[in-house]
């Protein structure tokens, strides 16, 4: 299993089971920033996910 993985944007995913689901591309940045990530869980997955925003020197966006 490939635990590097790219989340397509249109993805759903929640930061807590209060707030429902919404679009990957719809989340705010963490207050501590992308840097430290932020856990989401999805529909499909049984366990939460760390997810990271990694930006490269020339600015393409993973």
């Amino acid at each position: 299993m490939d635990l590097f993985h790219d989340l397509k944007s249109n993805r759903l995913v929640s930061l807590a089971k209060e707030s429902g689901y919404q679009g990957l591309d719809t989340l705010e940045p963490p207050p501590q920033g992308w840097s430290q990530g932020v856990e989401v869980r999805r529909k499909e997955v049984p366990f939460g996910v760390k997810l990271f925003k990694l930006v490269a020197t020339n600015c393409n966006i993973e």
